[in-house]
């Protein structure tokens, strides 16, 4: 029984762990006006920096896999569009 308890655990400690490692998202996001909107869908293990100086600006952002995005808008009323599927990508 005490065999059997310790293959549990191990399993189930092996498998938190790994489960952990899996998704690693990270956002950081900087405005500096307002009417700014921002939205970001991440699954995997992606980066994403978006900063917004100026009024209603709109920025989407999508990501699957492991990719990296930099989203800059210096004015009013821009918009930007990133979808990035896979890994490697850059914008």
């Amino acid at each position: 029984m005490k065999k059997l308890f310790a293959v549990v655990l191990i399993l189930v400690l092996a498998l938190s762990v790994s489960g952990l490692a899996l998704a690693s998202n990270t956002t950081d996001v900087f405005q500096t006006g307002d009417g700014n909107i921002v939205e970001i869908d991440q699954d995997g293990d992606n980066e994403a920096t978006v900063t917004q100086v100026g009024d209603s600006n709109d920025a989407a952002i999508t990501q699957d896999g492991e990719n990296d995005v930099n989203v800059f808008q210096d004015g009013d009323d821009n918009t930007a569009s990133v979808t990035q599927d896979g890994q490697g990508n850059e914008a």
